[in-house]
């Protein structure tokens, strides 16, 4: 369950990134370079396993921040 959380995961990242556009943004602050790699997720408790998280950001070196909805 945890891997193919983390193939989901990447896969919508790497689509995200793939929809944002071919024309170059001038940036206002710090390049892309200088931020750090993070992953925002919102998702329904006991969805993923305890170590889920602590997996990836390990095995990808992107760091999660993950919220649970309160109630559905």
């Amino acid at each position: 369950m945890s891997s193919k959380f983390i193939r989901i995961a990447l896969s919508l990242a790497l689509t995200g990134m793939a929809l944002g556009g071919t024309e170059p943004v001038a940036a206002a602050g710090p390049s892309a370079a200088d931020e750090p790699n993070l992953l925002n997720i919102y998702n329904w408790s006991d969805y993923i396993a305890d170590d889920t998280i602590q997996n990836f950001e390990k095995e990808t070196g992107i760091k999660v921040n993950y919220d649970n909805y309160d109630s559905n």
